[in-house]
């Protein structure tokens, strides 16, 4: 891969993009830093537009899409880039993703980085193949805790700064009040799928996801619900309790990780007598 020339540089304000521009600066690019500003005050009425070509619009059916996915896809590799291209005339665009590029043959390929803990290909899955001979993932061969010794060492003041969680393009905003821009609040029932009863009231479908335990406030329920159906028609949410909830899978053998930074490990779901999995 050349190293030197032009390059845009996605800078978060994180230590990970950081450290990428010092990399890419020590391999000889002439780097250009550019920082997205992603909230409403600055996007005015194209935040509708945008949100809608990342089908912001499956809350609507009761779905759940996964935003960052999805802005990844549709804004940073797609938006963002064709925008830098234009301007800045750059032959490459770089991120400080945990992610690394490979090549052979006359193809591209996505692949997981060194730092496993810190794999972040799930989220660039969507991207434009044919972008991947301009992406650098300065990261791809170095591990979270070498970053931040690399931080410490050339004396970078957010060497120690927390690693965000949050959905990128939402900020410090909480998410239902983002939510609450787009999809005006419409009051229904949460319903338990076996018995039919109303067991309580939501604010919108948008609102809830397939899975979810907690913020349900339910009445006169000994057990912990989860959600597990919503009918966008007729505007109502389906809890089961924790004693059943097993009864809405099935035995379909999966890989899987329980958490973000477990390793995948093949899986089977089926109940059993307690109901415990």
């Amino acid at each position: 891969m050349v190293s030197s020339g032009k390059i845009v540089l996605a800078l978060s304000g994180g230590v990970d993009s950081a450290v990428a521009a010092y990399l890419l600066k020590k391999r000889g690019y002439e780097v250009i830093a550019v920082f997205m500003q992603n909230w409403d005050n600055y996007l005015g009425g194209q935040t509708v537009e945008i949100c809608s070509q990342v089908q912001d619009w499956e809350l609507k059916e009761g779905l759940t899409p996964n935003p960052d996915i999805l802005c990844n896809s549709a804004i940073k590799f797609h938006y963002f880039v064709d925008y830098v291209k234009q301007k800045f005339a750059a032959g490459f665009i770089a991120t400080g993703h945990y992610a690394k590029i490979t090549h052979k043959e006359e193809n591209y390929y996505l692949n997981k980085p060194k730092d496993n803990n810190k794999d972040q290909t799930y989220f660039l899955c969507l991207i434009d193949r044919g972008l991947l001979s301009k992406l650098i993932f300065p990261l791809a061969d170095l591990t979270k805790k070498e970053v931040r010794q690399i931080a410490e060492e050339i004396g970078l003041n957010n060497a120690k700064k927390k690693d965000s969680t949050g959905i990128c393009f939402i900020g410090e905003h909480k998410f239902e009040k983002f939510l609450n821009n787009y999809f005006p609040k419409k009051e229904g029932v949460i319903m338990d799928i076996n018995k039919q009863e109303i067991v309580g009231k939501h604010p919108g479908i948008p609102y809830f996801t397939i899975g979810q335990r907690r913020n349900l406030r339910l009445k006169g329920q000994k057990n912990p619900c989860y959600v597990v159906a919503k009918n966008v028609k007729e505007n109502i949410i389906y809890v089961v309790s924790e004693k059943e909830v097993f009864n809405y899978f099935n035995s379909t053998e999966l890989t899987a990780k329980f958490r973000y930074r477990q390793p995948e490990i093949p899986v089977k779901v089926f109940p059993t007598k307690d109901s415990k999995g």
